[in-house]
């Protein structure tokens, strides 16, 4: 359960960052 909700949070990150850089763009 750890590993998955590690990987979720980290998942929201990135996608955040993502959308940052698209935004940038």
């Amino acid at each position: 359960e750890r590993d998955f909700y590690m990987n979720a949070e980290e998942a929201k990150n990135y996608g955040l960052i993502d959308e940052i850089i698209i935004k940038r763009k």
